[in-house]
């Protein structure tokens, strides 16, 4: 079985150094100097619950147009690459092509399908805290990476075939649910930080960015439940109770983005609910207030 991932950054990196100790048949797809190093020194990742680990020959491509075929896809880029990447698997995907991304927000599968309809798309978000700390350096941080799929059946069958122990997933059968529980989380937590440029405990310091910090999870859940999506208020609370649990010198990776002169993946929190919003005639002020910052 032929795999690709796209995108070896904290999350790819993880995905590609758990599945290349289990099976030889993968392709990372890098470009630059990135796929030079790669190719140099191989991909390490360093987890804290998995500990060090080192795959020296790896097979690098710097385009998925360069194999003849690819059976399963991990797709872990940022939102604004996946028009290329989209384009790309036009040429090389087939009916029997599962793509799986694992990224931010709320829209990536429904894009694919959309371009893509003949193929299988198994939805995929993560709880898991990893960075890249040099180029093929991947750190896991933490006892948290939680992968959890779900959506074409049969492309989830042969994913749990494929995966199986290498890769511990969750399979859902309402994976939407999951999606937007981290989305909602993502988003708080990426948008206040980002914002304010502060860390998370300097935000529980402030009983007026705490209160603006629950709006944004209860606007973007109002949207949710206007879309149809069963977020309840278990989902809500949870995420409101992890607002207390973070370390207190936790960032993000928005407002890391930002000082870094980076482009930036805010449009797919704020810019995607003021959209929605606005379709549906739902007023969403703290969230709207925030956008407008990153606009």
């Amino acid at each position: 079985m032929k795999t690709a991932i796209v995108g070896i950054g904290g999350v790819g990196g993880f995905i590609a150094g758990k599945l290349l100790e289990a099976h030889d048949d993968i392709v990372l797809i890098a470009r630059g100097d990135k796929a030079r190093k790669l190719r140099e020194k191989g991909l390490y990742l360093d987890s804290d619950i998995y500990g060090n680990i080192h795959i020296q020959d790896v097979c690098v491509r710097e385009s998925l147009r360069e194999l003849d075929k690819v059976d399963l896809v991990f797709v872990c880029v940022k939102n604004y690459s996946l028009d290329d990447v989209i384009e790309d698997l036009k040429v090389v995907a087939t009916k029997n092509t599962i793509i799986v991304p694992v990224m931010n927000g709320i829209e990536p599968g429904n894009r694919i399908r959309q371009a893509l309809p003949h193929v299988k798309v198994v939805d995929g978000v993560i709880y898991i805290v990893s960075f890249v700390t040099g180029v093929g350096h991947v750190w896991q941080q933490g006892q948290i990476a939680d992968l959890r799929l779900g959506g074409d059946k049969e492309g989830v069958e042969v994913l749990k075939d494929y995966i199986g122990d290498a890769l511990p997933a969750t399979y859902y059968e309402d994976i939407v649910r999951q999606i937007w529980r981290k989305y909602i989380l993502n988003m708080a937590y990426n948008v206040e930080t980002a914002y304010y440029d502060n860390t998370i405990g300097q935000l529980r310091d402030d009983e007026k960015k705490s209160e603006e910090y629950h709006a944004l999870i209860e606007e973007a859940a109002e949207v949710a439940r206007r879309l149809g999506v069963d977020i309840r208020k278990e989902d809500t609370d949870d995420i409101w109770n992890k607002f207390f649990e973070y370390h207190y010198d936790a960032t993000s990776s928005l407002q890391r983005d930002i000082r870094d002169k980076k482009r930036l993946e805010s449009d797919i929190f704020t810019g995607y609910l003021v959209r929605e919003a606005s379709k549906l005639g739902i007023e969403l002020p703290v969230t709207k207030k925030m956008h407008e910052r990153f606009i």
